[in-house]
């Protein structure tokens, strides 16, 4: 299971280098090797091919204003959740409920929501998502949007790469550390014509989704893998399973130990 766990850890970190590189309009071999530091070091040593166009970072996105949902037109919940939104349940009473949601945005597909406050106590977030479908969020949340010539999606992972990079950390202020979209700097930024924006995003979406699928696999698998143990341990301890006969069935001596070892603390406890 610990080799399984290592996986998913080096899949995860895969992923970060797909978002990093495609948006940098480059691409990774199956054979290359990354860790944290390695990943930091290439982030700071990017070079944009020279083809693409400069431009103002502001310049590329309008934040959404006079959007609250004023006599609740609008009722669909979303909420960021590790870097997707999702639907949540009006209904359900379970932590920090509004007054009333009428204080809440409105928020259309293709928007990008950020959340960029509490920067000094949480940095392990993915602070922003893509909007896929209308609906409402939190005001605590910016929402922005491209404009015409660019694809949300591309733009959603170069923020992406940037919040990868703990870029937004450097810029926090205040007790706790947050900050609003319009604090972010107005750099110059390179990026691609609107075709090959696209042509990067599906890539990079392809890639993460496969990825996603094997790390769900992979999380299966353990899950049954943790039952199967603990349903061992258990027929043991009632006295239905004999492990004395899994030495002929080519049953390491460590094995047998560890699995005693548990049926012996399982039994301490139900004693």
């Amino acid at each position: 299971m610990k080799k399984k766990e290592c996986f998913i850890k080096l899949l995860s970190e895969r992923k970060s280098v797909e978002v990093i590189y495609g948006c940098s309009g480059q691409l990774t071999h199956e054979n290359e090797k990354f860790n944290s530091k390695a990943l930091q070091e290439f982030v700071h040593s990017i070079k944009l091919p020279e083809s693409w166009q400069t431009g103002k970072f502001h310049s590329v996105f309008s934040v959404r204003k006079n959007n609250k949902n004023l006599g609740m037109p609008e009722n669909n919940l979303l909420s960021l959740s590790y870097g997707n939104i999702v639907r949540k349940d009006m209904n359900n009473n379970e932590g920090l409920i509004p007054e009333s949601y009428e204080t809440y945005q409105i928020v259309y597909p293709g928007d990008i929501v950020l959340r960029l406050t509490d920067l000094q106590n949480d940095k392990r977030s993915i602070r922003q998502g893509l909007v896929k479908e209308k609906g409402i969020v939190t005001s605590a949340y910016d929402a922005v949007y491209v404009s015409k010539n660019h694809d949300p999606a591309f733009w959603a992972y170069t923020l992406l790469s940037l919040d990868l990079a703990k870029y937004y950390y450097s810029l926090g202020g205040g007790v706790r550390q947050s900050i609003k979209f319009k604090d972010i700097p107005n750099m110059l930024v390179k990026f691609p014509d609107l075709e090959e924006q696209r042509r990067i995003a599906i890539g990079i979406e392809s890639k993460i989704r496969k990825m996603d699928e094997l790390i769900g696999k992979i999380e299966l698998s353990i899950k049954y893998l943790k039952e199967l143990k603990s349903s061992i341990v258990t027929e043991a301890v009632t006295g239905n399973l004999d492990i004395t006969k899994w030495k002929n069935r080519g049953t390491s001596n460590y094995q047998l130990v560890k699995i005693e070892n548990n049926i012996a603390n399982s039994k301490k406890v139900t004693t």
